[in-house]
């Protein structure tokens, strides 16, 4: 329902604007309840995916297109992955919000795809999807995490993620070893899920 969406986007923005002059960021981001679970996409998430990747401009890493055939080739292929993230905070539910597409490259996972709605930018979501990617990799028997950025004249705010998120520069490649987790944000609260449907808080 996007009237609800807008609505509730109203909200959340509003709230933020009437607070930040009395409140540190933090503990103004800690009063609005985030919540992000992290999972495996289903098969019902899929025609998502491919909207978020091919409406994604600001937080597109690869500056990603792609076609449902191409997202369904990648969700019943052994050698890649998809992960979706879905936020939700005291206003209300703001749905799949981001998705993560990974190619299996032993010794490491390659992070291929990558976009964020600008909905949830500056919401510490982007960190906490980069370490589910480092617990993943761990599953997968993979090293490291690898990944790039294609530059474009629009995708500045997703430029420094992984030097944010503790990833090094190889030759054009941001390398990260797969047991270098991050703190997830501290207003954050983070649940993630794995293939197997364990859950982790």
């Amino acid at each position: 329902d996007r009237t609800q969406l807008y609505r509730e986007r109203k909200q959340r923005e509003t709230f933020l604007d009437l607070d930040a002059e009395k409140r540190d960021q933090q503990a103004l981001l800690a009063r609005l309840d985030l919540r992000v679970n992290i999972r495996p996409a289903g098969r019902k998430e899929l025609p998502r995916v491919v909207e978020l990747i091919n409406r994604t401009n600001q937080f597109n890493t690869r500056a990603s297109r792609t076609s449902f055939q191409q997202v369904k080739a990648w969700s019943e292929s052994p050698r890649h992955r998809i992960l979706v993230a879905e936020a939700r905070d005291r206003f209300g539910m703001m749905g799949v919000v981001s998705a993560m597409v990974f190619d299996v490259q032993e010794p490491a996972l390659v992070v291929g795809a990558w976009v964020l709605s600008c909905r949830v930018f500056g919401y510490g979501i982007e960190g906490a999807m980069l370490n589910h990617a480092r617990r993943l990799a761990q599953s997968l028997n993979c090293a490291t995490i690898r990944g790039c950025i294609v530059e474009t004249a629009h995708n500045q705010p997703c430029q420094e993620v992984y030097q944010s998120n503790g990833f090094a520069l190889d030759d054009s490649v941001w390398v990260s070893d797969a047991s270098a987790t991050t703190a997830d944000a501290q207003w954050l609260k983070v649940e993630v899920e794995f293939d197997s449907g364990a859950t982790i808080q």
